[in-house]
């Protein structure tokens, strides 16, 4: 089986960058399942919002947004990249 490691944080010597520093409030404990890789998408809030870090609030655009959460936070075709490979994506 191949697989591939991401660094989720990106690039932290770039402060034109930015990184997510918070999960999402509402959920709770299941906060950690994105980056085990279990479901949430049940319970994922339509109007999710989080936090971007103080020193990390970039206008630099890239397709991996940084996060300390472990979670891929990433743009439309980054996602239809991994979707070409696995069929079950949230």
């Amino acid at each position: 089986m191949r697989y591939f490691q991401i660094d989720t944080l990106g690039d932290s010597g770039d402060k034109k960058l930015a990184i997510v520093s918070e999960d999402v409030p509402e959920l709770g404990i299941y906060s950690h399942f994105p980056s085990r890789g279990k479901s949430i998408i049940d319970r994922y809030p339509a109007d999710a919002r989080t936090h971007l870090q103080p020193r990390y609030r970039g206008i630099k655009l890239s397709s991996l947004l940084g996060n300390i959460l472990s979670w891929l936070i990433v743009d439309t075709a980054f996602k239809d990249l991994i979707t070409d490979h696995r069929s079950e994506i949230e």
